[in-house]
């Protein structure tokens, strides 16, 4: 529920009563009703209104106008409440049109109510509030006719329950203070039964929304938008009232506003799908929204459950999440960044969105699936935590993935001579990895505290790691082929700092720092491939292994191969060599198999 869809509420009621000194002079029954069409211009500075009413209708009550227009200009609370007891507001179309100028750039946002309602409105308080239908359209103009992605929102079937109308109309200074506050918005419950949102290539439909307990304290809308909205003369009664930042600005304020400003005790979503508009490409489609309370600018946690992601823009399948959870996120520095901010523009927001990232306590993901019919699938749980997110980084991580399967499409590979030995790499079982990390920002550091992996391929190769607390780390290999060795690596310590040299790989060994220069790299990976000759000969003789390199450099001049050597992150030294010696290979392609494959 936007902040100018809750403020629209309050300024219709405050203009049923402001509006028409005419109607409240001619009008002397103890009980009353009237219908009114009404349209209403504003400009201020570079912020155009356009307000149109039709069939306005005020039904019930115990009082004349006169008495109510009293009552508000007294600000006698039991008055109004006595006054309006019993009566009904019914509005059947509301139109407004909004224009603002900011720097080139040009904002409209026309937003449409369908049969408002307030009825039964008992001491001042309306047992319900309906809508049958919310629509607004917001566009963006930067210097041309044709909008940029237009964004439309509609709201079907909308409920309140126990809505208090007289909220704004309590307090005079309401009407002419600049950045006045809009008093607490108090309804039990909030119901949408179909919320549709289209634009930006992005079409999203919600069903069944409901939020319990509203209490959106001290709303506050950009100071001069309110004025605006609720001073139809503040050009004439205001002359002091004018724009202190930017009218860009207050806008996004606002957008955040929404967020920051409401509380509740819970709020829930059935279903929630989405579908890119390039050809509905990719579609995601959420079974449950489930949000906890939210207070103080902070959303307690925010769960979506069942989430699934068919995206034919990503090489066709399906990616499935059984629950993502974000921790509580808290949005005060994200307004507080946008009212430091003096000469903010729409494309300041595409050039560098980083400043409205909230900041969380961190995330957590289980049931992970993930299917594709061009390259296979991979399934199984996952429990995954980011904890402290801040500034984009988040100061934990928590991994966990058990029974995890991944499987390769026997078509994926199914023109490369060397499918059949993919098949065996590519379709393996992890039965369990964690990973305990910390991300020490003041000393820019990634301190693993726990590794342990279980991976089970289809050679029978095992791979076990294991990490005790920050002190050391092992890591151990052994496989079923009588020619494998067994692989072992300790390390007093291990860290990864954020500056590495480019050309070596740094980490330090008890108390020595020590730098593998490329020779070192190179003698290494000689060595490692001596372990998996064997294996490989399992699977292709020399002869097959020479004739495939002699294959993929055929035709090809040394810088095309270089070229795409680079762009496979495979080392261009080791491209000069092969090419010098096909036959080399079938032992390098074992280290570096999987930068091969995208040659």
């Amino acid at each position: 529920m936007s902040r100018f869809f809750a403020a629209l509420f309050l300024f219709i009621v405050v203009h049923i009563f402001l509006l028409f000194p005419a109607i409240s002079k001619a009008q002397t029954q103890p009980e009353f009703a009237f219908e009114k069409q009404i349209q209403l211009d504003l400009s201020v500075d570079d912020i155009s209104y356009t307000i149109k009413f039709s069939d306005l209708n005020i039904e019930g009550g115990n009082a004349s106008q006169n008495e109510i227009f009293a009552a508000i200009d007294a600000g006698d609370e039991a008055q109004l409440r006595k006054i309006l007891n019993a009566a009904s507001i019914l509005v059947p179309l509301i139109e407004i049109e909004v224009g603002i100028t900011a720097d080139e750039s040009r904002l409209n946002n026309k937003v449409r109510f369908e049969n408002l309602s307030f009825r039964q409105v008992k001491n001042g308080i309306a047992q319900t509030a309906t809508i049958k239908e919310y629509r607004e359209s917001q566009s963006h103009f930067l210097g041309r006719d044709d909008p940029i992605d237009p964004i439309r929102v509609a709201y079907h079937d909308v409920s309140f329950a126990q809505f208090d109308i007289l909220a704004a109309l309590l307090e005079k200074q309401l009407i002419t203070q600049q950045h006045s506050n809009i008093l607490p918005l108090l309804y039990a419950a909030l119901h949408v039964e179909r919320v549709e949102v289209s634009g930006m290539e992005f079409g999203c439909t919600a069903q069944n929304v409901v939020a319990t307990n509203i209490v959106a304290k001290n709303n506050k809308i950009p100071g001069d938008v309110a004025a605006a909205l609720l001073a139809h003369d503040a050009s004439e009664e205001n002359p002091e009232l004018n724009p202190d930042a930017s009218t860009t600005k207050l806008i996004y304020e606002a957008l955040f506003q929404e967020v920051a400003g409401t509380q509740f005790d819970a709020y829930s979503a059935q279903s929630a799908n989405c579908t890119s508009g390039f050809g509905g490409l990719l579609s995601i489609q959420i079974d449950q929204i489930v949000a906890d309370k939210a207070a103080d600018g902070r959303l307690g946690n925010f769960t979506l459950r069942d989430i699934f992601l068919d995206g034919e823009e990503y090489g066709g399948g399906v990616f499935s999440l059984g629950e993502l959870t974000l921790k509580p996120m808290d949005f005060k520095h994200v307004i507080e960044n946008l009212q430091n901010i003096e000469d903010f523009t729409f494309e300041d927001l595409a050039n560098d969105s980083s400043f409205l990232t909230p900041q969380m306590d961190g995330i957590a993901a289980k049931k992970l699936h993930l299917s594709s019919p061009r390259w296979g699938y991979l399934n199984g749980s996952a429990d995954l935590t980011l904890g402290a997110h801040r500034n984009e980084v988040p100061t934990k991580i928590q991994l966990s993935l058990s029974d995890m399967m991944l499987g390769v499409h026997p078509d994926t590979f199914s023109n490369n001579a060397f499918h059949g030995l993919l098949e065996k790499f590519f379709n393996f079982r992890v039965a369990n990895i964690n990973l305990d990390m910390v991300w020490q920002e003041d000393q820019q550091l990634v301190q693993v505290n726990e590794i342990s992996v279980d991976v089970s391929p289809g050679i029978n190769v095992q791979l076990n790691a294991q990490l005790s607390g920050a002190d050391s780390i092992l890591f151990s290999g052994n496989a079923a082929a009588a020619a494998m060795s067994a692989i072992t690596l300790k390390l007093d310590r291990f860290e990864v700092k954020s500056s590495i040299d480019e050309n070596a790989f740094m980490y330090s060994e008890g108390t020595e720092n020590r730098s593998l220069t490329q020779q070192e790299l190179e003698l290494s990976a000689a060595q490692a491939i001596a372990l998996y000759s064997d294996v490989l000969a399992e699977h292709f003789t020399a002869e097959q292994m020479t004739a495939q390199m002699k294959s993929f450099v055929e035709g090809k001049s040394e810088l095309q191969l270089i070229a795409r050597a680079k762009k496979a992150s495979v080392p261009v030294g080791l491209i000069q060599f092969i090419i010098k010696d096909p036959t080399l290979f079938a032992q390098y392609f074992e280290v570096e198999k999987l930068n091969f494959i995208s040659l």
